[in-house]
């Protein structure tokens, strides 16, 4: 396991490492929510590369000299993910590959996730980024169920937060995502009512088109999903959340929400690191604010994931 999740670290150091250092804050351009920056010296991104893989490597090399944890010790971490999600179902034996990344008919069901014991390393690891942090889960059961199941687990009443539909963005399988939304649902203390609606990303960095085609299709979807969440629990209590390409997936389904049932009211919308165009995204705010009580978005000028992609995206 410690040698699946010393891999697991290195991969996501390298990837993060190259698009830091290929991003320095720089003026945002106008008409875009996240822009391309100009491209840094080969000596800055390589000094820069060389830190960042430092870091990440003194935590995964210590990691391996630890001894293996015993299976008397408390995990630091456990709880669940519900989900809807329109991925295949592959019928792996991993739990994590359960899902692929085929569009499907939708399914639901439970992720259940466990927190790696690091001994004398928890510290450490509870101050390292989040991309690193997530590398310590490991997905331990899916338990699947019925979309209407799901949807109904909460219960009801003026004193019980509602749900918290949370869409993932870009470059995210099935195992990756359960991992990350349950950070997710840890740090941001909504375990309980979090709803993770996983799409049929590829998890690969090269298909960002794929992801784009997969998450449009999705978007009806993902309206439905908000439609009969406020149904059952009434207007203005749930939440939506949408994180960099499934923020634009919130948008789109909620300007189709809007469309079918205006009569639907939202209480917070968050879009964190939106990956849309500011002008469309400006053109549709009039039709949802309506329904939405609050909208908040989330940007960074200093993180620019977007920079690393190419410019026939359009961003």
């Amino acid at each position: 396991m410690r040698e699946k999740v010393f891999a697991s670290i290195t991969t996501s150091c390298k990837f993060d490492g190259m698009r830091r250092m290929l991003a320095k804050p720089t003026p945002q351009r106008q008409g875009y929510v996240d822009a391309p920056v100009e491209e840094n010296s080969m000596h800055d991104f390589f000094a820069g590369a060389r830190g960042m893989r430092g870091v990440c490597m003194v935590i995964a090399t210590t990691m391996l000299a630890m001894p293996e944890p015993s299976s008397a010790q408390a995990d630091l971490y456990a709880g669940e993910v519900p989900f809807l999600t329109l991925r295949n179902l592959t019928e792996a034996d991993e739990p994590g590959e359960l899902f692929g990344d085929e569009r499907s008919a939708m399914s639901a069901g439970r992720c259940h996730v466990r927190e790696l014991d690091l001994q004398g390393l928890s510290s450490l690891a509870d101050a390292a980024p989040s991309f690193i942090r997530e590398e310590f889960l490991s997905v331990e059961n899916i338990e699947l169920s019925d979309p209407a199941d799901i949807l109904g687990s909460w219960p009801r009443g003026a004193d019980t937060p509602a749900p918290a539909l949370y869409v993932h963005g870009y470059y995210i399988g099935f195992e990756k995502g359960c991992r990350r939304a349950a950070l997710l649902q840890q740090n941001a203390n909504i375990e309980g009512r979090f709803l993770w609606f996983s799409w049929p990303s590829d998890g690969s960095l090269a298909y960002y088109t794929h992801d784009e085609a997969d998450l449009y299709w999705s978007v009806p979807d993902i309206a439905d999903a908000i439609i009969e969440l406020e149904a059952r629990f009434g207007g203005g209590v749930i939440d939506v959340v949408g994180h960099s390409l499934g923020a634009r997936g919130v948008v789109l389904a909620l300007y189709d929400v809007a469309s079918r049932a205006p009569e639907t009211r939202i209480d917070e919308v968050v879009l964190l690191a939106p990956d849309m165009d500011f002008g469309i995204f400006e053109r549709m705010l009039p039709r949802i604010r309506p329904i939405a009580d609050n909208i908040t978005v989330y940007v960074n000028a200093g993180d620019r994931p977007l920079v690393s992609y190419p410019p026939k995206f359009g961003h």
